[in-house]
């Protein structure tokens, strides 16, 4: 059984771009799709107060049941249905760690059937070949894995994200950064990550694991690089 991604599996260094972006006020109604972390939808809480309603879409269900036994204030939908409606929200936001994720439409039309008018939005999802890293190692040393870790840890291109919420109508759409340093404290972390969304036998950890601690340089505390797709902007 998998474990349950938490903060401490990784870093999210995009996470506090994407908050900026969305301007978070006191009393927001906001849409929160695929957190990856209960600690990312307290931080959300905390920024519109107690006055303010969070709706969580989390298309895992062990995780969606987390969420909603440490935050029972938060609304937690089990659900991967993001073209549906679910209320009038003054921000949308989509912040997963990896795949697989929806395609570009349906975030999309999560914005066109969720977002008031000149309510504002950030999408932050996994680029194509988000942990250039974790591949390269998976590819040396887990070949029978290495397309599977390749395809979890990958989202949208930013063109194809991009065209997609404008032809639903969202306006002053901008690129956020895509490139982010990830603070580990230890390359291993990285396969902490893979072996919580991928399936890998004792052997490919193993294997993975000596590829990474090889391919950083180091068993201590490093950074690698990770590639986000990531728009903002209102409707």
């Amino acid at each position: 059984m998998r474990a349950i991604l938490t903060m401490r599996d990784l870093p999210m260094p995009w996470f506090p771009r994407a908050l900026a972006a969305l301007d978070l006020r006191p009393r927001d109604r906001v849409l929160f799709a695929l957190p990856s972390t209960a600690l990312a939808v307290r931080t959300v809480m905390q920024a519109i107060g107690k006055d303010g309603r969070i709706v969580v879409l989390e298309p895992q269900h062990r995780r969606a049941e987390a969420i909603a036994r440490e935050l029972p204030e938060a609304e937690v939908i089990a659900t991967s249905d993001f073209d549906q409606r679910y209320g009038a929200f003054d921000a949308v936001l989509a912040l997963p760690t990896h795949g697989p994720l929806p395609v570009p439409l349906a975030f999309a039309q999560l914005l066109q059937n969720n977002l008031r008018p000149g309510g504002r939005f950030a999408l932050d999802l996994p680029a194509p070949g988000m942990l250039p890293a974790l591949i390269t190692a998976a590819r040396a040393a887990t070949p029978m894995a290495a397309a599977q870790i390749e395809a979890t840890f990958a989202g949208p291109d930013a063109a194809d994200l991009l065209a997609a919420v404008q032809a639903c109508g969202m306006r002053r759409v901008e690129p956020l950064l895509g490139a982010q340093l990830l603070s580990l404290s230890s390359p291993l972390e990285l396969l902490d990550l893979a072996g919580a969304a991928v399936d890998l036998t004792q052997d490919e950890r193993l294997s993975l694991g000596d590829a990474l601690l090889r391919g950083l340089g180091t068993t201590g505390a490093c950074e690698a690089l990770a590639h986000r797709t990531a728009l903002a902007g209102s409707r």
